[in-house]
């Protein structure tokens, strides 16, 4: 046995999913320790480091310290499945740093796209991409000058069931395809900017018979058509996965009016659906919260009598509409003459506008949201979920100590 004199600059390791993660070492004062050949010196005498993380050291040779050092990944370190993430990875030292670098051993590639040092360290700003299919945990290390200088956990996790659970944990991702978990895992779009839609339905025509109020398609229970575009504009028909699988009690109805897309307002159910396909088998509902001359002006194509116009889901007695809005010109209601909206009763106009016998079909979508995480079991606070990486801005259903709530 023989003795070895160690600086310790060794970073720990953080905890799985964690937000924030930072690791933070000491490399200050020269302590002694024992070591076994070549292999690990653990020091332990005069010169042990202050901080947040013990450390080892590992091989033999001297060093001498170059202050505290601390790594800081921001806003997490953490990426969605096959989903680039810009992050902010912060170094603090008192001492100058060098060149710096920063590489994964596997399951991401990483790309420092900027270096702004400080008075106290630099800032580098990261683009990490997953590699295709990778899931699990891998290692962001940071070398400087060409020697190791520390390392961080980084995690890339699995699809989630629905675009809001991918909204509330990556508020920065923008509109696009996203890869979630059905009954298989597939791919659809999600709308981030109106905070985590999921594409269910779309109609490359709107005269397409698959989505008429009374086709026998809205009893089916698979996807059907153009699955593997999930562009929510392109002009082919689709019944996506997510029609009954992603958690629906809000609905967005997407039409394409000459090449712009005009969207309603979200049409709100007063209780939660596993998905789209349950909630319209469920009775006819109006979202009386629902303002129908906002509704009207998201699409100024269209008419409808100004009586008794009333939105939500599978309404009507004449002209039905499965989402969207009627209208009536006789002020009792039981006879409307005008829907707007998708999966309408008429075979010539199944998604659009028709108002009496004029028709004003239009290729269209429909989008749904729940806003729910009862299934991920109960915490003690809504700080608990934030403290776990959900970042919940938009009124979301939890359970709290056993009992049923909503965050923030």
């Amino acid at each position: 046995m023989r003795r070895v004199a160690l600086t310790l600059v060794v970073l720990s390791l953080l905890p799985l999913g964690c937000d924030g993660c930072d690791a933070v070492g000491e490399g200050e004062g020269e302590g002694e320790g024992e070591g076994e050949g070549e292999g690990e010196g653990e020091g332990e005498g005069e010169g042990e480091g202050e901080g947040e993380g013990e450390g080892e050291g590992e091989g033999e040779g001297e060093g001498e310290g170059e202050g505290e050092l601390a790594l800081l990944l921001e806003p997490a370190a953490r990426a969605y499945y096959e989903t680039a993430r810009t992050l902010t990875l912060r170094i603090t030292r008192a001492a100058p740093l060098g060149a710096l670098e920063v590489s994964a051993p596997y399951g991401v590639d990483v790309v420092v796209e900027s270096a702004t040092p400080n008075s106290g360290g630099t800032a580098l700003q990261l683009r990490v991409t997953p590699h295709t299919a990778f899931l699990g945990i891998t290692e962001l290390s940071v070398r400087e000058d060409g020697a190791p200088l520390g390392a961080l956990t980084f995690m890339v996790e699995a699809p989630q069931s629905d675009c809001y659970r991918v909204h509330v944990r990556f508020p920065e991702l923008q509109d696009g395809p996203y890869t979630l978990a059905g009954r298989t895992w597939y791919r659809t779009h999600c709308d981030m900017q109106r905070g985590g839609f999921t594409l269910a339905l779309r109609a490359g025509a709107g005269n397409e018979a698959l989505f008429d109020w009374a086709d026998s398609a809205w009893d089916e229970l698979l996807p059907e058509g153009d699955t593997d575009d999930p562009s929510p504009t392109v002009a082919t028909t689709a019944r996506f996965e997510s029609h009954f699988t992603a958690r629906a009690r809000e609905a967005i109805v997407l039409m394409m009016d000459d090449g712009t897309a005009r969207f309603s307002p979200v049409v709100t159910h007063q209780d939660l659906f596993p998905s789209l396909f349950e909630l319209l088998q469920d009775e006819e509902y109006v979202d009386t919260s629902a303002d129908p001359a906002a509704w009207m002006n998201a699409f100024p194509f269209a008419s409808a009598p100004t009586s008794c116009r009333r939105i939500g889901f599978n309404l009507g007695n004449d002209e039905e509409v499965r989402v969207g809005l009627i209208g009536d010109d006789n002020t009792e209601c039981d006879s409307n003459e005008a829907f707007v909206g998708f999966g309408g009763e008429e075979g010539a106009c199944s998604v659009g506008n028709r108002d009496g016998s004029t028709n004003r079909p239009k290729p269209g979508a429909v989008l749904v949201r729940g806003r729910d995480l009862r299934d991920l079991g109960s915490r003690t606070s809504c700080a608990a979920f934030a403290n776990e990486g959900w970042q919940l801005s938009d009124t979301t259903t939890v359970v709290l100590n056993g009992v049923v709530a909503t965050c923030p």
